[in-house]
């Protein structure tokens, strides 16, 4: 019986502790690192050369807050909407929902968002430059990114 009792005491009382699952947090912050790979890789199968022709010097933005990143994000969003390239349709997905995760996180962790700020984005008499550098530029912010996943948790 005794045995009975300490079995039932290390189950209720000591394995809680010393196996804990991911918080609301720890897993939407793992989703945003999982998209963001996702949607590299997505780049490189639309343009397997890197977009290497020709090289598109891109300065990312720095990555700050969660509303800075959530607002490049509309921004780069904007950007893939205004091609309207079906060949674009999965990275603007992915762009869309990676936006939707930050700013579910920005939420969870209680973070004031600003609210997105409308975007105009003119046409352009050069697209094949457009969208090698709107691809560009998502993929470098995202690499970025990815650098710097410490900071998906400042407001």
């Amino acid at each position: 019986m005794v045995v009975y009792v300490g079995l039932l005491w290390v189950s209720v009382v000591m394995i809680p502790t010393c196996t804990a699952l991911p918080t609301q947090a720890e897993s939407t912050r793992n989703t945003i690192n999982y998209i963001t790979r996702t949607t590299l890789v997505h780049i490189s199968r639309i343009d397997p050369m890197g977009m290497a022709s020709p090289p598109i010097p891109v300065e990312p933005p720095t990555i700050g807050d969660l509303n800075s990143i959530s607002q490049y994000l509309s921004l780069l969003e904007a950007e893939l909407k205004g091609l309207r390239l079906e060949s674009l349709a999965q990275i603007e997905a992915d762009v869309s929902s990676l936006n939707g995760f930050v700013r579910h996180l920005a939420e969870t962790l209680h973070c004031l968002l600003d609210a997105d700020q409308p975007v105009w984005v003119g046409e352009e008499r050069f697209p094949v430059t457009r969208w090698h550098e709107c691809l560009r530029k998502v993929q470098v912010y995202l690499e970025e990114l990815l650098r710097h996943t410490d900071q998906l948790g400042a407001c």
